[in-house]
């Protein structure tokens, strides 16, 4: 559907044309252009792309595109919805304030495919569109650069983040989608020798946590190696010391669901450690043996169990991610270009 017919889409994206307008000076965007290009006179070619990069935002320009071309058109359905799906995931972590502002990664496979889909470096998290995501290979390959609202940052991703979501995908045909943040929380645990503990009932979400030891900024194609062992032939979850962590599922929906868990595991820690030294008492845990059976009620929870009908299993499976993606269409659709 061209986005001129996209009524949902168009009123979003109207509302945020008319509130840039109603911030900005009569003549603002004008008078920014001219001092750019009188700046751009006196400096070295090298610098004139920032400098018009940096133009265009101090004049409020959000995009460079034609807002009213369907760009997603090109692609199949399959990789539409896919593009649709993984920018409403990386709105969602701009929502809940876990994005490194233009850093970290969510990347998404495309089914039938060894391609996936990874951000364009430059873009925020909270700018995020389908058409803007990067399509690329295993070997690094841009298979599309995508139609990011910023045209410097078409067919660009981050060196560490391709680093890291390949050894991935490239690795565990399993895995459909990975996701990778610095939150702090996150990497306070990930530095304390015993690792995520069951502090409250969210732990049980997760299982079979990993661990990888921290080899400095993840450029160098030779940690994918330790990184895909240390993650293992089935691991969903792995701390990467002194850094942040890396979720992953066999879906959108599971990498996004196990995060939320994982990032609020981490919080109760953080939060129970700080009152366990305050009040200098130990931390109270559970036993093992009851920490294995909330496992196992975890990984039965949503079947029958003989209560009536009311307690039958549901056929929807990532009502939590179903639920997200719906608040987020009602809130701001313009992810969804």
């Amino acid at each position: 559907m061209p986005l001129a017919e996209n009524g949902e889409v168009n009123l979003a994206l109207s509302v945020i044309g008319e509130e840039l307008s109603a911030l900005l000076p009569a003549g603002h965007a004008a008078r920014v252009a001219a001092d750019t290009e009188t700046i751009k006179a006196g400096i070295h070619k090298s610098a004139h792309p920032t400098m018009d990069a940096l133009g265009d935002a101090m004049a409020g320009r959000h995009s460079s595109l034609d807002l009213t071309q369907d760009y997603l058109a090109e692609f199949s359905p399959q990789e539409r919805l896919l593009r649709i799906e993984l920018a409403a995931a990386y709105r969602w972590i701009a929502k809940m304030g876990w994005s490194d502002t233009i850093n970290n990664h969510i990347s998404a496979k495309i089914p039938g495919t060894e391609h996936f889909l990874l951000n364009p470096y430059g873009v925020g998290y909270d700018e995020m569109t389908a058409s803007g995501l990067v399509k690329v290979d295993i070997n690094g390959d841009v298979l599309h650069p995508g139609y990011a609202d910023q045209a410097y940052c078409r067919g660009h991703v981050n060196k560490a983040g391709f680093i890291i979501h390949s050894a991935v995908h490239g690795g565990r045909p399993d895995v459909h989608c990975c996701l990778h943040t610095h939150e702090e929380n996150v990497v306070a645990v990930s530095c304390q020798a015993e690792g995520l503990l069951p502090v409250g009932q969210a732990f049980y979400a997760l299982r079979d946590i990993k661990y990888h030891d921290y080899e400095g900024i993840a450029v160098s194609p030779d940690e994918r190696v330790s990184l895909l062992q240390d993650l293992g032939p089935t691991s969903m979850v792995m701390f990467l010391r002194n850094h942040g962590s890396l979720v992953c599922g066999k879906s959108i929906a599971q990498c996004i669901i196990n995060t939320y868990y994982l990032h609020k595991c981490c919080n109760m820690q953080v939060k129970a450690a700080a009152c366990a030294a305050l009040s200098k008492s130990p931390l109270i845990l559970p036993s093992p043996q009851v920490v294995q059976t909330a496992f196992n009620q975890a990984s039965n929870f949503e079947t029958k169990d003989g209560q009536g009908a009311a307690s039958r299993k549901s056929e929807v499976y990532g009502k939590e991610w179903i639920y997200h993606v719906r608040r987020m269409i009602r809130e701001d659709a313009s992810f969804v270009r």
